[in-house]
């Protein structure tokens, strides 16, 4: 055999390789795309075990691996395999993009005139975190009005105490089991009530404000994490009862915060907005995924929430910097008309 012979062997037996490995590239990106196409359906329709509703969680990641596998697809000239991408990418992204644009005109501008602004921090310390010198400097830069902190147990409320110079009024409730919760104000706070709720009989903290002559409720809730079957039934019976407790107040004066422990796209948050009318301060601002830090941004989902009544208008939505949790801060600035 000849070098020339020799020569075009190699040739034929590297592209036999190559188009092996296409192949085998564009089955699994294919099979892929199958799972992600039906788990993207059954998650929004199938409700009859919690795992579906996990499915739910993950819209942006399944937008990002939609988008590559159909360039993919694209180059190879694989056109079926296209078209299934295609779907997977427009039923995603119709569930990533709405929540970047505000859905109405003027949302975010501050009123002209006679109107008071509120400041919420809402915070998941991790109760194993001992970094307490990270949240009290953010709690500093941000100066909010109302702090809420979540997974603190006795540590965590005696490492705190300097927030009281302040934010002077507070409920506190410490738990060495992950659900411990305070609540801390520069306003007065009124109408306290601590309720249980769900299977577990978790913490839910009521009180209000009198916020320059409007009195505002304010809600924060911590369901369980849906990490077994039982205790995404616990979450979603908590936040069925969360929904009880909201539509017991005026409509036009009630924000809820907290790790809900589900995203905007799971079903038992779907009910909670559909039965309350409570809109997510989110809107207009990103997904603003929260959870978990050691990810990056983009594996991230969004847990952490700050709920409020239509007549609340939303300034500014955005994480805080990193305080040693599994959670960013989600802060956000409410403008009410003056009464």
């Amino acid at each position: 055999m000849d070098d020339n012979q020799a020569q075009e062997k190699t040739i034929e037996v590297s592209s036999s390789s190559v188009k092996s490995i296409t192949i085998r590239m564009r089955t699994l990106l294919g099979i892929l795309m199958i799972f992600l196409l039906v788990g993207m359906i059954a998650g929004r329709v199938v409700r009859v075990h919690p795992a579906f509703d996990l499915l739910n969680h993950f819209q942006l990641q399944y937008a990002i691996v939609s988008i590559i596998a159909l360039l993919i697809f694209l180059v190879l000239r694989c056109w079926r395999w296209s078209l299934i991408a295609a779907v997977c990418v427009a039923l995603s992204t119709l569930q990533v993009i709405p929540w970047y644009r505000a859905p109405t005109p003027h949302l975010h501008e501050a009123e002209p005139g006679d109107a008071a602004s509120l400041r919420i921090l809402v915070a998941n310390v991790l109760t194993s975190n001992r970094d307490c010198d990270r949240l009290l400097s953010l709690v500093r830069e941000e100066e909010p009005d109302v702090l809420i902190l979540q997974e603190i147990n006795d540590w965590w409320a005696s490492s705190i105490v300097s927030l009281s110079g302040d934010l002077p009024y507070s409920v506190v409730e410490p738990e060495e089991h992950n659900f411990g919760m305070g609540l801390y104000s520069k306003y007065p706070l009124h109408s306290t009530i601590l309720h249980t709720m769900g299977p577990y009989e978790l913490i839910t903290i009521e009180c209000a404000i009198n916020f320059h002559d409007r009195d505002i409720v304010i809600i924060a809730a911590h369901p369980p994490p849906p990490i077994r079957p039982p205790a995404a039934i616990a979450r979603d019976v908590q936040l069925e009862e969360l929904g009880d407790l909201v539509r017991g107040h005026n409509a036009s004066n009630v924000i809820v915060c907290g790790d809900l422990n589900c995203t905007m796209w799971s079903g038992a948050y779907r009910d909670l907005i559909e039965t309350t009318g409570l809109q997510n301060s989110r809107n207009g601002f990103g997904i603003l995924p929260s959870w978990p830090t050691f990810l990056p941004s983009v594996m991230r989902i969004p847990v952490d929430h700050c709920l409020h009544s239509t007549d609340a208008r939303v300034l500014d939505c955005r994480l805080g910097s990193a305080i040693g949790s599994d959670h960013l801060p989600l802060i956000v600035d409410f403008q009410f008309s003056a009464k």
